[in-house]
């Protein structure tokens, strides 16, 4: 098997990105959920998994942030 494809690199990369994003979400909602338990209120928390979720949302599909802005 040949390593050296130009574009398996960029696909690893953006796996490892993917990874990260995913594994942030699911700080933040647990996070979240440990936050809710006390009964804080803290909205960067909240604001923050919508900009996730978002990010996903348009990587899947590109017309979604338009639809948003909207």
């Amino acid at each position: 098997m040949n390593k050296n494809l130009p574009g398996a690199a960029n696909n690893i990369e953006q796996r490892c990105i993917d990874c990260a994003c995913e594994l942030k979400r699911s700080y933040l909602k647990n996070l979240a959920a440990r936050i809710a338990e006390t009964g804080e209120i803290r909205t960067e928390i909240t604001q923050q998994l919508k900009e996730l979720d978002a990010r996903r949302s348009q990587k899947r599909n590109p017309s979604y942030k338009e639809r948003i802005r909207r």
